[in-house]
């Protein structure tokens, strides 16, 4: 898919705002519709003014938001993408506290519901744990794929219980052509996130399944396996 091949429909064009358009087309490499050509998403007027995060977004824009730092990254825009695709299934996601006095500190904060379109429908994939830290300090991370109407793709979403590594809970992490198998589309996506910046080697491979969905535990390990390179013999000690 690329910009001189894409084609936008008239009939679903009203289904994202015009600043969504703008990411989103640039996000999945295909041309802007004339309704987003000459914005700018990351300018400052355009950019989410929630402070609260448990407020409702009034206009039901999913704007570009900084990170839990206050800073902007490469996952910004995969953010807000991954927030629209999920706005409706947010309690479903990795959630994670701590009690601090009478008071409970989430890391996660679920904002309103946007009522501006039909919800999409997330598939879910999977549920990892990759490491545990410590009682009490699991690595989970959960997987959808969300078809978006209109481009015509899959968009593949991280979720996680903490925003410290990425700056944000929730991300969308690839993309594939709606016509494509679902596995065979997300196996690639997957194998990717999985490793992240480091070299894949067996000792950082995550350490099992926590909830099965169109991946199964079985499936999942023998992904895991093929990017950490994993031998007969550390599987049988994972099993263990």
């Amino acid at each position: 898919m690329n910009a001189q091949s894409f084609v936008h429909n008239p009939e679903t064009l009203d289904y994202y705002h015009p600043l969504e358009h703008a990411y989103l087309s640039d996000y999945l490499g295909v041309e802007r519709p004339d309704c987003a050509k000459a914005l700018n998403p990351h300018a400052p007027e355009e950019l989410d003014p929630t402070l609260d995060h448990d407020e409702f977004e009034s206009d039901g824009i999913f704007r570009l938001r900084p990170t839990c730092d206050g800073n902007f990254n490469l996952y910004t825009v995969p953010n807000a993408i991954a927030r629209m695709a999920l706005n409706h299934h947010q309690r479903q996601l990795p959630q994670w506290g701590y009690c601090a006095g009478d008071a409970v500190v989430t890391s996660r904060h679920y904002e309103g519901r946007s009522l501006r379109r039909a919800r999409f429908d997330p598939l879910f994939l999977l549920m990892i744990n990759y490491a545990d830290s410590g009682p009490g300090f699991s690595w989970p991370e959960t997987y959808h794929a969300v078809l978006f109407p209109h481009y015509d793709v899959y968009i593949v979403t991280a979720s996680q219980d903490s925003p410290e590594v990425h700056g944000y809970v929730d991300e969308a992490m690839g993309f594939f052509s709606k016509d494509m198998d679902i596995l065979e589309g997300v196996k690639p996506i997957l194998c990717n996130i999985w490793p992240g910046e480091i070299e894949p080697e067996p000792e950082y491979a995550w350490e099992n399944v926590w909830r099965e969905g169109l991946i199964d535990a079985e499936t999942a390990c023998a992904w895991r396996a093929e990017v950490f390179g994993l031998n007969d013999e550390d599987l049988e000690e994972d099993e263990a």
